[in-house]
């Protein structure tokens, strides 16, 4: 079986969708399958100077990188622009590729999957569209288009009419299942509820005392609270970045913001403004430091705006879970996250504008870690079944072959 994985980012990068996407593949190849992979010779952060080889083999999977526009990430009209010359020049590298039984395209800004869907009927192939995220709806959520104008209507009426051809389209939660059926109007039989995962091969719980990058950085003793990923449009910092402020004279707590994004000023803003020293900000760590940076945090921190629920559903739930973590969410009650949290007793939820309810919190886990750390195994304990990569990519594998009638 041939698949054709789309994917603006794969290995190297530091992305989340790089990572999903390349430990997708490489599985897929372990299972047999011949995989090809089309990404852009660039990265996520655009700090790459030299452009990665346009063609590679790795792990089993034939890497074809195509050069495409590098505008940046600062405004919506450019991370679009950089997204749709991504598509439409995989779409013409795809064509002189072997003829793939199964296209799979992760889904990005507006209409970039409809290139994947008329690829899927140019070559006469099953098409599954992976919805990491709900396109133009994002946009329209956080008004950075408005849903009623004229481009607004055509980017939701393309965009909606490629995810409707696909074969299937994987939501990754289900909050998002539901909105799919209920507003984009997908057929239920053609959406397969799969959600995302940890990385339980190179991911684990490290202990604090073995922790050398906690200890690197100073944290030893010290209730870390961490906020780890992309800092994006529909992740607010307003509540966290106000209780980092009360808390600046306890200094039994400390606040650790590991990643990028278009919110990362802002705290970088912030912590000078208040000149807070109870917090540290560093850049996206490799690969092979997660463990032990994922690790260094006592309880992780994950935020979504409540207008995107059903649309975004963070990942940084499960690498959490992958090293033994409590979660704190500051977000709906109807998100993946919430559910997961609530079925697992593995952390609790609080509104994105409690203030005091998240200090609270965190007060309350500095005077009972033995809460927090028991919160952190059991959802261990329910990562390994329910929440692993072998898990997830082994039922991306009954997805696929199910298309091909194996």
């Amino acid at each position: 079986m041939r698949i054709l994985l789309l994917n603006h980012y794969y290995w190297p990068d530091v992305s989340g969708n790089a990572q999903y996407g390349t430990q997708l593949a490489e599985d897929l190849a372990a299972a047999g399958m011949e995989v090809h992979a089309i990404a852009s010779r660039g990265d996520y952060l655009g700090e790459r100077q030299e452009p990665l080889p346009s063609e590679e083999s790795r792990n089993g999977v034939s890497i074809h990188r195509i050069p495409v526009t590098n505008l940046g990430k600062k405004t919506p009209w450019q991370r679009i622009g950089d997204a749709m010359s991504f598509h439409l020049m995989a779409f013409l590298r795809a064509l002189r590729l072997p003829k793939p039984d199964v296209i799979v395209a992760q889904t990005a800004p507006l209409l970039a999957v409809t290139p994947a869907a008329v690829l899927a009927m140019l070559r006469r192939s099953r098409l599954v569209i992976w919805c990491q995220d709900v396109w133009p709806d994002i946009a329209f959520a956080l008004n950075l288009f408005r849903k009623k104008s004229f481009s607004g209507r055509i980017f939701r009426t393309i965009s909606y009419a490629s995810m409707r051809r696909a074969d299937r389209v994987v939501a990754i939660g289900r909050c998002m299942h539901e909105y799919l059926v209920q507003r984009v109007r997908l057929r239920p039989e053609r959406i397969v509820l799969q959600q995302n995962w940890g990385d339980s091969i190179h991911l684990a719980p490290v202990p604090r005392e073995e922790n050398g990058f906690r200890r690197r950085l100073g944290l030893a003793g010290k209730l870390v609270i961490l906020y780890s990923g992309n800092m994006g449009w529909g992740h607010p910092f307003e509540s966290i970045m106000e209780v980092a402020r009360r808390l600046r004279e306890d200094d039994r707590v400390r606040f650790l913001f590991i990643g990028g994004g278009q919110r990362r000023p802002f705290i970088e803003n912030y912590l000078e403004t208040h000149r807070l020293t109870n917090a540290v900000l560093l850049p996206y760590q490799p690969g092979e430091a997660l463990a032990e940076s994922l690790s260094a945090g006592d309880i992780h921190l994950i935020s979504l705006d409540e207008r995107l629920d059903g649309l975004i559903v963070p990942s940084k739930l499960y690498a959490a879970l992958a090293v033994g973590r409590p979660v704190v969410f500051l977000g709906s009650a109807h998100n993946e996250v919430a559910y997961v949290l609530e079925e697992c007793r593995c952390g609790v939820r609080i509104d994105p504008v409690d203030v005091d309810g998240l200090e609270r919190t965190i007060r309350e886990a500095v005077e009972n870690p033995g809460r927090w750390d028991e919160m952190g195994r059991r959802g261990y304990e329910h990562f390994r079944p329910k929440y692993s990569r072998e898990t997830g990519t082994a039922s991306f594998v009954r997805i696929l072959r199910s298309l091909d009638g194996r």
